[in-house]
């Protein structure tokens, strides 16, 4: 619905998807927009939509060929669409259909620049600066389905295993993996598959222990890990990466630094204060890697991301938190900040990331014991049994014959017990009721009247001994009117923009998206608002001044405000300006809805938390 100041954030995401779409499939347009494009498609679960930008990413960058212009003005007109009716549905409907045209792209068309096609231009391009080929660009991914076939699975999965790719030896791996997990046990456990479109997750419940070994060996071998899901007992969690055009990395930053990680490596990723990071090791048996380079902590938390392979894991403590986001491989620019540093990626905004492997990162981590299973007990042991020599058994000598039959035996005789007297209870005349006379007796003798009876006396009850008040009726107080479920956002990256926004609208609120702080002055006026979220640093504002102005904006109309900040460093600055709740990114579902909870307690579906501060050693779900 459309809310104050004609802002309507599906509209905003409709027009921006439009725009995106638009500058990605122009000629000789740059990679990264192609790139932007499928971040959004991504986002919006338009899966047809990201393959196919995916299968003409290779000829971006140039003219299009020819053949595949029709294609992409049907996906531009699509999408013109989408911006004039201000939704995604246009797209939605043929996400089918792009889907199946991106299956005829990837079979017609090498994947080849479409420099050297014969429809490319006649003048020379200057050469891109070399890079290494994309992994999964060698061979052909197999679908999850083909991988998992005869393999029961649990209800709900359907949906992954049709539009998951996976590079053949992922593929392989996991099914031998699951295959030692599952045991050959009938009927077998059904596995829950699920993914995010950048790596894939298995839970398997009811594990041989004999297998978890030998699977953890076969998914190191091609990067995933396996590790208990959760509390549930014999339950376990496998982690494997899946067959992308783009590899999705954790970026973080150590010092000076920007560093990723593969995120199909990442198993947990938590803030925490600098004395629970010191006592990681003793208390959860996690070892903390030694940092790539060190800087002075300024912060009082830190990020601590957990990296696993096969059954190792580690906890990387980093500086600061960037995002989760794609790269593309990018050449190395100089030396190497370690010796085990080997390749380097370049994200959408041009900016470069050394890329650190989870072999080389545990290369001195050793893998946990496991718990063995409690073993049944044997039955105990019957007594072992003795054999002894067989006796004749001595016939019993034989009496003489009774005479006669045997005299009866007396049995004495049982007199009448008498008969117990009723119990009397004392009455006292007032509480016996007299008993009417027979009609025939209470007419006189001799009288021509008819005999009359007169009804039965009903005793009257006995009053109580204070009467009850009469009901005084009272006046119901007025209801109160449902508070207002909207809320306001302020975030200049339109991704996290509209992931914030979907998490939002699941817990029943509209949202009004804006992308600086003008536009957010120009919507505060229009609350009260159930809550104003805004980052502590967007293009046209930043700093505790524009922070306090928001906040005293917001407490005119009676609005809670909440800060979208990165790091300590923002936090603190939020604290400057006065403004207590945070919101840390990126955004967690878990961390949203325990500050919904005590910022919107009357919210249908959120419960206020017992109020004790959470253990650091928790591990929160990512």
């Amino acid at each position: 619905m459309n809310g104050a100041g004609g802002h309507d954030p599906v509209r905003e995401i409709a027009r921006s998807l439009s725009q995106v779409i638009a500058q990605a499939l122009a000629d000789g347009a740059p990679v990264a927009t192609l790139h932007s494009a499928r971040d959004l498609a991504q986002l919006l679960s338009l899966r047809g939509l990201d393959r196919l930008l995916a299968a003409v990413a290779p000829h971006a960058g140039d003219r299009w060929p020819a053949a595949m212009v029709p294609v992409l003005e049907q996906v531009r007109r699509a999408a013109l669409e989408c911006g004039r009716e201000g939704n995604v549905e246009p797209l939605r409907r043929v996400d089918d259909e792009l889907s199946l045209m991106a299956q005829a792209i990837e079979r017609v068309w090498p994947t080849t620049p479409a420099g050297a096609a014969p429809d490319a231009p006649s003048a020379p391009r200057p050469a891109p600066a070399p890079r290494p080929p994309a992994p999964s660009a060698e061979v052909s991914p197999v679908s999850l389905a083909t991988a998992m076939e005869g393999l029961p699975v649990a209800r709900g999965s359907e949906e992954t295993l049709r539009s998951v790719l996976l590079p053949p030896p992922a593929a392989g791996a996991l099914r031998a993996a699951l295959d030692w997990l599952l045991g050959e046990a009938t009927p077998r456990p059904r596995p829950a598959f699920a993914s995010d479109g950048s790596a894939l997750e298995v839970t398997c419940e009811g594990v041989h222990y004999s297998g978890l070994h030998p699977a953890a060996e076969v998914l190191a071998s091609v990067g995933g890990h396996l590790g208990p899901a959760g509390d549930r007992p014999n339950a376990w969690t496998v982690r494997v990466p899946v067959a992308a055009a783009r590899e999705t990395f954790l970026m973080l930053e150590q010092g000076e630094l920007q560093l990723a990680v593969p995120w199909h490596a990442v198993s947990r990723v938590k803030l925490m204060p600098i004395e629970a990071i010191d006592a990681l090791s003793g208390r959860k048996g996690l070892p903390v890697l030694e940092p790539i380079t060190r800087a002075p902590r300024r912060a009082a938390e830190l990020p601590v991301v957990v990296v696993a392979l096969g059954l190792k894991r580690a906890c990387l403590v980093a500086d600061r938190l960037v995002w989760r986001m794609s790269a593309e491989p990018a050449s190395l620019p100089g030396a190497s900040p370690a010796q085990g540093i080997v390749r380097a990626v370049r994200s959408s905004d041009d900016e470069l990331y050394w890329v650190l492997e989870p072999a080389w990162l545990l290369r001195g981590v050793t893998a946990p014991p496991l718990a063995e299973p409690p073993r049944r007990r044997p039955p105990p042991a019957a007594p072992p049994r003795v054999e002894t020599p067989a006796r004749p058994i001595a016939p019993a000598p034989a009496g003489p014959a009774p005479a006669g039959p045997p005299p009866p035996i007396p049995f004495p005789s049982r007199e009448r017990a008498e008969a117990r007297p009723e119990p009397v209870l004392p009455l006292e005349a007032a509480q016996v009721e007299p008993l009417a006379a027979p009609p025939a007796a209470s007419a006189p003798t001799g009288s021509a009247l008819p005999a009359v009876s007169e009804p039965p006396v009903v005793p009257t009850p006995r009053p109580l001994a204070s009467p009850p008040p009469a009901p005084v009726p009272t006046v119901a107080p007025p209801s109160r009117a449902p508070a207002r479920r909207e809320v306001l956002v302020a975030e200049d990256s339109i991704t996290a923009r509209i992931f914030l926004a979907r998490m939002l609208e699941q817990r029943g609120f509209a949202v009004h998206a804006v992308g600086t702080a003008a536009e957010l002055r120009a919507l505060l006026p229009h609350g009260p608002w159930a809550l104003v979220c805004a980052d502590s640093e967007l293009p046209d504002a930043r700093g505790s001044e524009y922070l306090t102005e928001i906040m005293r904006a917001a407490a005119d109309t009676g609005s809670p405000m909440v800060a979208l900040v990165r790091d300590g460093a923002d936090e603190r600055l939020a604290r400057v300006a006065g403004v207590v709740a945070t919101l840390r990114k990126p955004y967690e579902p878990a961390a949203l809805a325990r500050l919904l909870s005590r910022l919107v307690p009357d919210l249908p579906g959120t419960t206020r938390a017992p109020g004790h501060p959470p253990d650091p050693g928790e591990w929160g779900a990512r």
